[in-house]
């Protein structure tokens, strides 16, 4: 990672039935921990193409990027520890949950019902929060 410049990311709320889409992650940091999908994005993708990538990277859920919302900007300097990491999350709602599988950087993807949420890693929980509940006001 640059230490110069902050990197740009994205991560995917994924929520159908009252369950949160999660992968277990294959590699460091928090190999083994269950995170939301996303990754690094693109030199000339939209967030939100980066975000459709990702996810079926990962789970190999296909969305449209017209089902996503955006969540909020995650920009603190030390949420990632390799090194400055600026998250872009978005939210999408389904209908009905589809069948996943864990791929590329994800050795496991999985539906957790809300009221029983993995620890999660790096601030995913913070995103999942505020994806969940809204902002406060």
């Amino acid at each position: 990672m640059s230490d110069k410049r902050p990197v740009l990311t994205v991560d995917c709320v994924v929520i159908a039935n009252e369950e949160l889409l999660l992968i277990k992650r294959k590699k460091d940091p928090f190999e083994g921990y269950w995170a939301l999908p996303g990754g690094l994005m693109e030199v000339g993708e939209t967030a939100e193409a980066a975000a459709v990538r990702e996810l079926f990277e990962e789970t190999s859920l296909d969305i449209a990027q017209d089902s996503l919302k955006l969540i909020g900007v995650f920009s603190n300097p030390c949420r990632d520890p390799r090194g400055h990491l600026v998250s872009i999350a978005f939210q999408s709602r389904l209908r009905k949950k589809q069948e996943v599988v864990g791929m590329d950087d994800a050795i496991d993807a999985r539906w957790h019902p809300l009221s029983e949420l993995p620890d999660i890693a790096f601030d995913h929980s913070e995103i999942v929060e505020l994806a969940v509940r809204g902002s406060p006001s």
